[in-house]
Protein backbone atom coordinates (compact mmCIF):
# COMPACT_ATOMS: atom_id res chain seq x y z
CA UNK A 1 0.00 0.00 0.00
CA UNK A 2 1.42 3.48 -0.92
CA UNK A 3 1.51 5.23 2.42
CA UNK A 4 0.02 8.32 0.95
CA UNK A 5 -3.19 7.05 0.16
CA UNK A 6 -6.18 7.93 1.99
CA UNK A 7 -9.37 6.40 2.27
CA UNK A 8 -12.28 7.17 4.49
CA UNK A 9 -15.97 5.29 4.48
CA UNK A 10 -18.57 5.80 7.36
CA UNK A 11 -21.89 4.80 7.72
CA UNK A 12 -25.00 6.02 10.03
CA UNK A 13 -27.15 3.66 11.66
CA UNK A 14 -30.15 3.27 14.15
CA UNK A 15 -28.63 1.55 17.44
CA UNK A 16 -30.77 -1.48 17.07
CA UNK A 17 -30.00 -5.42 16.83
CA UNK A 18 -29.60 -4.93 12.75
CA UNK A 19 -27.16 -2.32 13.31
CA UNK A 20 -24.79 -5.09 13.39
CA UNK A 21 -25.52 -6.97 10.00
CA UNK A 22 -25.42 -3.91 8.35
CA UNK A 23 -22.58 -2.97 10.21
CA UNK A 24 -20.92 -6.19 8.62
CA UNK A 25 -22.09 -5.66 5.09
CA UNK A 26 -20.86 -2.37 5.24
CA UNK A 27 -17.07 -3.72 6.48
CA UNK A 28 -17.01 -6.30 3.87
CA UNK A 29 -18.45 -3.53 0.94
CA UNK A 30 -15.59 -1.14 1.58
CA UNK A 31 -12.67 -3.22 1.54
CA UNK A 32 -13.99 -5.30 -1.32
CA UNK A 33 -13.93 -1.81 -2.86
CA UNK A 34 -10.20 -0.95 -1.44
CA UNK A 35 -9.00 -4.24 -2.77
CA UNK A 36 -8.19 -5.62 0.88
CA UNK A 37 -10.27 -8.47 0.97
CA UNK A 38 -7.67 -10.23 3.14
CA UNK A 39 -8.79 -8.07 5.79
CA UNK A 40 -12.60 -8.48 5.83
CA UNK A 41 -13.33 -11.16 8.45
CA UNK A 42 -10.89 -9.77 11.11
CA UNK A 43 -12.27 -6.44 10.53
CA UNK A 44 -15.58 -7.40 10.24
CA UNK A 45 -15.31 -9.33 13.72
CA UNK A 46 -13.73 -6.34 15.47
CA UNK A 47 -16.63 -3.68 13.94
CA UNK A 48 -19.48 -6.16 14.81
CA UNK A 49 -18.27 -6.28 18.00
CA UNK A 50 -17.56 -2.31 18.91
CA UNK A 51 -21.82 -1.96 17.42
CA UNK A 52 -23.05 -4.45 19.50
CA UNK A 53 -21.22 -2.84 22.70
CA UNK A 54 -23.23 0.30 21.25
CA UNK A 55 -26.42 -1.48 20.31
CA UNK A 56 -26.39 -3.31 23.97
CA UNK A 57 -25.97 0.05 25.92
CA UNK A 58 -29.26 1.74 24.24
CA UNK A 59 -32.64 1.11 24.44
CA UNK A 60 -35.09 0.11 21.77
CA UNK A 61 -37.46 2.04 22.84
CA UNK A 62 -35.60 5.14 22.05
CA UNK A 63 -32.53 3.95 19.91
CA UNK A 64 -29.76 6.52 19.85
CA UNK A 65 -27.24 6.64 16.51
CA UNK A 66 -24.05 5.33 15.35
CA UNK A 67 -21.80 5.90 13.60
CA UNK A 68 -19.19 3.34 12.05
CA UNK A 69 -15.75 4.42 10.13
CA UNK A 70 -13.20 2.78 8.37
CA UNK A 71 -9.40 5.06 7.72
CA UNK A 72 -6.88 4.02 5.68
CA UNK A 73 -4.03 5.45 5.87
CA UNK A 74 -0.87 4.13 4.59
CA UNK A 75 -0.93 0.42 6.21
CA UNK A 76 -3.12 0.99 8.75
CA UNK A 77 -6.45 0.71 8.99
CA UNK A 78 -9.08 2.11 11.51
CA UNK A 79 -12.11 1.00 12.68
CA UNK A 80 -14.11 3.64 14.57
CA UNK A 81 -17.57 3.48 16.17
CA UNK A 82 -19.06 6.84 17.35
CA UNK A 83 -22.34 7.00 19.22
CA UNK A 84 -24.37 9.64 21.46
CA UNK A 85 -23.96 7.74 24.77
CA UNK A 86 -21.86 9.96 27.39
CA UNK A 87 -20.70 7.19 29.42
CA UNK A 88 -16.98 5.80 28.20
CA UNK A 89 -17.37 2.60 26.08
CA UNK A 90 -16.68 -1.03 27.41
CA UNK A 91 -14.14 -2.82 25.37
CA UNK A 92 -14.72 -6.64 25.07
CA UNK A 93 -12.34 -8.75 26.05
CA UNK A 94 -12.56 -10.86 23.08
CA UNK A 95 -10.91 -7.59 20.84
Amino acid sequence: MDPQTTQVDDLKLVALPTAVNCADMFVRFALREWNLRQLQDETSHVACELVTNVVERNTEAVPGFLTLRLRLHGDCLVVEVEDTEVLPPVVPDTL
